[in-house]
């Protein structure tokens, strides 16, 4: 019934990619333009996709805004929704491409979606990136939560391996 479906679902649904590859370019309200780009996040979905979002996301304007007093969170965006889907379907070997779209402030808030694929990176680049962004307002709350995250899990490793010793 709503694109919010396939959001929410485990099944593929390969077939509906060029359908909604077709929406997300259409002048649709922000809400349904972001459940669209999400739908699109899924590792399987990425052969097709992922140039079309990654281009989408590029020439989406930034229109997110901060919440009013009273109002919990901040509405999410098609450019958050476009991050989301690059963020699932994103590989190793993107990881340039991550960082690219992590430091331009342009991007604004979206950014944070793509510090879950750095803090999970093995590369010292993708370390160093988020050691940078560290004091960005927009970012810092994640990254802090994400390296904490990472040095309790290879603390963690250490210890059973030195157990197992």
């Amino acid at each position: 019934e709503s694109v919010w479906d396939l959001v929410n679902t485990n099944e593929k649904y390969e077939r509906a990619l060029p359908v909604l590859l077709k929406h997300l370019q259409r002048d649709y309200p922000n809400r349904i333009r972001d459940g669209l780009a999400r739908s699109l996040g899924r590792p399987w979905a990425r052969s097709m996709a992922w140039e079309q979002v990654l281009g989408a996301y590029l020439a989406e304007s930034n229109k997110s805004r901060v919440a009013p007093p009273g109002e919990v969170g901040s509405p999410s965006g098609p450019k958050d929704g476009m991050a989301v889907a690059l963020s699932e379907m994103a590989q190793p070997e993107d990881l340039d491409v991550l960082i690219d779209l992590i430091c331009d402030p342009k991007n604004g808030r979206s950014r944070i979606f793509f510090v879950k694929n750095l803090s999970r990176s093995r590369s010292p680049k993708a370390f160093e990136t988020l050691s940078r962004l560290s004091r960005e307002p927009e970012l810092y709350k994640e990254i802090e939560y994400r390296l904490q995250a990472k040095l309790r899990r290879e603390a963690k490793k250490a210890g059973s391996r030195s157990a197992k010793q």
